[in-house]
């Protein structure tokens, strides 16, 4: 009798695992079909508004199709425009700023092509059309190794928040849709679902808002030490693991050092490299699994400072600079 409880049970907790799972992905799949081009706003909501029931799932929705169909518009990589707003009231300069944000959302879906501002206006404007409330949040992003130790990054970037049910979430929708090679100006379309939904915590890895309360934790991270964590790849997010150790992203060491990685929820499959930055090829290291931890070590043999990067399946994962004490 204890068996077939501990059997039903079991199966129980699979099903529900697998319904979530299925759920998860049947937005994704519903808007695959959506074709890549919308009119308007409007008729980009409706189209989410009639398929899906929850918040969450439209909320869902629009970062899926975004992400998947707006391009990132390096043309306009470091390019600012000022925008003058004439009024004589207050209640003016709203319904301008207003009519700006329409607009620009409306440019964005028109042209499949935006900065970080166009996403995240667009991201808000079909929020709002869900009637779900939602905020663009500014603040500083960190996408370099070379940036990490700076003790004010400048603010260069704009987010969502999106609230449900008296909680909010984070979402950019920006790094969600690729990133941009630098080097050649090019911008790669690369898909991930990892910053819709994202854990506070870890978006503040490469995020900092502007104003501090959209940190969403109790217990508020400064600029200053904003800049001296890790720098974090796209792979990072889409592995699902959790560095426990070291939490700086500047390594300081002795010669003849070796500096202890410790890390949670990484995947059987998945093998663990490291390279630095003047090295032509990665080095393999030798994994201790204990549980849902796994440890390894990275000699420190340059003796000047330098940049490391870690590589899991092959892909770059997590950066840091190396430093002598």
């Amino acid at each position: 009798m204890t068996n077939f409880i501990k059997q039903l049970s079991f199966t129980t907790f699979l099903l529900a695992s697998l319904s979530g799972l299925a759920q998860k992905n049947s937005v994704e799949d519903k808007v695959s079909t959506y074709p890549s081009r919308f009119a308007s706003v409007e008729a980009l909501a409706n189209k989410i508004e009639s398929d899906f029931d929850s918040k969450e799932d439209k909320a869902k929705a629009a970062y899926v199709w975004m992400a998947k169909h707006i391009n990132y518009d390096v043309e306009q990589v470091n390019k600012t425009s000022r925008v003058a707003f004439k009024y004589f009231s207050k209640e003016e300069l709203l319904a301008q700023k207003r009519a700006f944000r329409k607009e620009l959302a409306q440019k964005t879906l028109r042209r499949k092509k935006a900065i970080c501002e166009g996403y995240a206006t667009l991201f808000k404007e079909l929020c709002l059309a869900f009637n779900i409330e939602c905020e663009i949040i500014t603040g500083s992003s960190k996408t370099f190794i070379s940036e990490i130790g700076y003790p004010k990054l400048p603010s260069n970037h704009s987010w969502n928040a999106y609230k449900l049910n008296g909680k909010w979430y984070l979402v950019d929708v920006t790094w969600g849709a690729g990133s941009v090679d630098f080097n050649q100006m090019r911008f790669k379309k690369l898909y991930t679902a990892a910053y819709f939904n994202c854990k506070p915590e870890k978006f503040l890895i490469n995020h900092f808002p502007d104003d501090e309360k959209w940190q969403l934790l109790p217990n508020k991270l400064s600029l200053s030490d904003f800049g001296k964590q890790y720098q974090a790849y796209q792979a990072y997010w889409d592995s699902g693991i959790e560095l426990i150790a070291p939490q700086s992203g500047i390594l300081k060491y002795k010669k003849g050092d070796s500096i202890q990685f410790t890390i949670e929820k990484l995947s059987p499959k998945y093998d663990i490299a490291y390279k630095y930055r003047n090295e032509k090829y990665g080095n393999k290291v030798t994994l201790k699994r204990r549980g849902k931890s796994c440890t390894f070590s990275v000699p420190m043999t340059h003796l000047r400072k330098n940049e490391l990067i870690i590589y899991i399946d092959t892909k770059p994962t997590l950066g840091f600079k190396t430093q002598r004490r």
